[in-house]
């Protein structure tokens, strides 16, 4: 180090009000212009330095943070080129407050916040990202949402003729004998709550399907195990039967019903179960299904009823 950069630094004692834990003094170098990317390396409580330094925090008691930082300016702390935080894969950090990153322009395909998991021989499945949101609200006001990741493109386009697309969330997978870009595991999915249209470009696999036993006589409410659950039922009768309603409907349900069996299954129409389990026949008729022959249901929210459709 030349003998002018050993003058510049120099031991300042922690500031008046604001505690070091176990640290009794820390090192400041005057600042002699704005911090660029060029010349400076560290910036700590306003003051910066052009030597190229490597720092190292250690906690030095329980509770105590390994490094404080803190900062005055509209800018706050500024960290230029590539930080690393954590020098093994098992240490963790937190943020506190809102993080805003900020994707570097003119690239093809940029990542502004970016997580690898490269490990070799793993045995324990890992998460890259994940968004976490918990607390206790008060809800006397009226409905809130709490929102564990959200994901916001608003770009606008500014020259050119060709269309901008706007992409929210994206997601891809590959590499693996099962991809799935995106899998839910727990709740509900909806689609479109405000505004917008889904499209599905390609095949569709629905595999919630359910055969239950063989039913025996006419069946009013018919619940079988798994019926809430299922998109496809395949029913089977030991002999001719009527069936006169299906439980577990929900406002815009679509269930799929099947006679895989050798004996006709009549769905009848608007009797004897339960209002809201009945079914709706086409032209108010009863609806004969032969063997291997089926047809769609939906279940209105306005009839509360499930309803023949094809």
């Amino acid at each position: 180090m030349s003998s002018e950069k050993e003058r510049s630094l120099e031991w300042r004692a922690e500031p008046g009000g604001i505690s070091l834990g176990n640290l009794d003094s820390f090192i400041a170098v005057p600042a002699s212009q704005s911090p660029t990317s060029t010349d400076t390396q560290v910036k700590i409580d306003g003051v910066e330095s052009d030597v190229g330094v490597s720092l190292c925090f250690q906690n030095l008691g329980s509770g105590t943070p390994a490094c404080s930082i803190w900062t005055s300016g509209a800018s706050g702390l500024i960290l230029f080129d590539n930080v690393t935080l954590g020098a093994a894969s098992g240490n963790s950090h937190t943020f506190r407050g809102r993080t805003t990153v900020v994707c570097p322009p003119g690239a093809t395909s940029t990542i502004g916040l970016g997580s690898v998991q490269a490990n070799t021989g793993q045995t324990v499945g890992t998460t890259a990202i994940r968004g976490r949101q918990e607390g206790s609200y008060d809800t006397t006001a009226g409905l809130l949402i709490s929102v564990g990741t959200f994901g916001q493109s608003i770009s606008t386009r500014s020259a050119g003729a060709n269309a901008l697309r706007n992409v929210g969330v994206q997601a891809t997978a590959s590499g693996g004998q099962d991809n799935r870009a995106l899998e839910t595991v727990d709740g509900d999915v909806q689609l479109n709550a405000v505004s917008g249209m889904t499209s599905i470009n390609k095949s569709v696999r629905m595999p919630s399907e359910l055969v239950p036993p063989a039913i025996g006589a006419n069946v009013d409410n018919y619940n079988p195990p798994g019926l809430p659950d299922a998109l496809a039922l395949l029913l089977r009768s030991t002999t001719p039967i009527a069936l006169t309603g299906l439980a577990t409907g929900a406002p815009g349900r679509w269930l799929w019903v099947y006679n895989l069996g050798a004996n006709t299954i009549t769905l009848k129409h608007q009797l004897t179960s339960l209002a809201a389990n009945r079914i709706i026949g086409r032209a108010g008729a009863d609806t004969p299904l032969a063997p291997n022959t089926g047809v769609w249901l939906y279940y209105s929210a306005s009839q509360s009823r499930w309803i023949v459709t094809t």
